[in-house]
């Protein structure tokens, strides 16, 4: 985000609270886990809608990295745990 400072102690703020940690990692983890690019979009935006109101710089700092969170998607089919094998 031009011009947005993320310091630690606003990504601090921005961290789950205990309560949420396992929801918000399972949620986390299903976009990194989706077969296709387009399924982890789906699931980014699923993320945001379920957590924005709770940890909005958590939302806006994951949407707005998420081109490259999703990247390895244009890579090769046989990289990494894509292929099933481990890496």
């Amino acid at each position: 985000m031009p011009g947005t400072a993320f310091t630690s102690a606003t990504l601090l703020r921005s961290w789950p609270r205990r309560r949420d940690h396992a929801a918000v990692k399972a949620d986390a983890q299903a976009i990194y886990q989706a077969s296709r690019r387009a399924d982890a979009e789906s699931d980014a935006q699923l993320f945001a809608h379920r957590w924005r109101e709770a940890y909005p710089q958590l939302v806006t700092r994951l949407l707005w990295d998420l081109p490259k969170l999703v990247a390895f998607f244009h890579g090769p089919r046989a990289f990494g745990a894509r292929s099933g094998r481990p890496m």
